[in-house]
């Protein structure tokens, strides 16, 4: 997907924190595409308004490391305006970048647990 045609939003830099929220790595002069920009191209063939509460969004990484966000949180919440993809960091931009296109929750506390690196797709699911 052709990520460019997206309002971009810059960041001076970020903290990744592990589960215990110790620093890990920072990151410099980022990039960002909010997700919620995407995914409001996504159609998604609910019965009614009151299914897409059923729904969840899966992002899986290159190396098979996944995360789940539920449809309410990241359509239904402040959340929704600190989901972002990462398109450019430290003077990278895409295919340069050592993590490729990446996906990051910045209002997380421990902002590692949902730091996807390598980002290979987003699948929509709906609970059964």
């Amino acid at each position: 997907m052709d990520l460019s045609r997206y309002r971009t939003y810059t960041r001076d830099s970020f903290r990744i924190t592990n589960h215990l929220k110790e620093a890990r790595s920072l990151m410099r002069d980022l990039k960002l595409v909010l997700l919620k920009n995407v995914l409001a191209e996504v159609k998604i063939k609910a019965p009614g308004p009151k299914q897409l509460s059923e729904y969840y969004f899966i992002a899986e990484a290159s190396d098979g490391y996944k995360v789940v966000f539920s449809w309410n949180e990241l359509c239904n919440t402040q959340i929704e305006d600190e989901v972002y993809l990462i398109v450019g960091y430290d003077h990278q931009a895409g295919v340069q970048m050592p993590n490729r296109i990446a996906l990051l929750s910045a209002g997380d506390e421990a902002t590692g647990r949902r730091y996807v690196k390598g980002l290979k797709k987003m699948i929509i699911k709906r609970v059964h």
